[in-house]
């Protein structure tokens, strides 16, 4: 499911993360996950503690994470709030 991700729904639900989450510092929260974006304006960062998505400026990304049970709790996670996104 790695190469599933499409870069575009990851920005769309890093910005629906951003829009109804709960900002602390430079994060939102928003059931369950974390979204930081980076001074570069383009590298951003989604993770619910256990597994962490790096999105780079090259719309490449990268997933780091410990087993399948915690990548599988994540994308379920992270394709809610990409169902509930524009576009999603």
């Amino acid at each position: 499911m790695e190469n599933n991700l499409d870069s575009r729904k990851i920005y769309q639900a890093f910005d629906y993360i951003r829009t109804h989450g709960k900002q602390d510092g430079d994060q939102y929260h928003y059931n369950g996950l974390i979204a930081e974006s980076f001074q570069d304006g383009y590298s951003l960062q989604i993770t619910d503690g256990k597994v962490t998505l790096n999105l780079s400026f090259h719309q490449s990304y990268d997933l780091d994470y410990k087993n399948s049970f915690d990548l599988e709790a994540f994308y379920e996670k992270l394709n809610r709030v990409m169902g509930k996104s524009p576009g999603g």
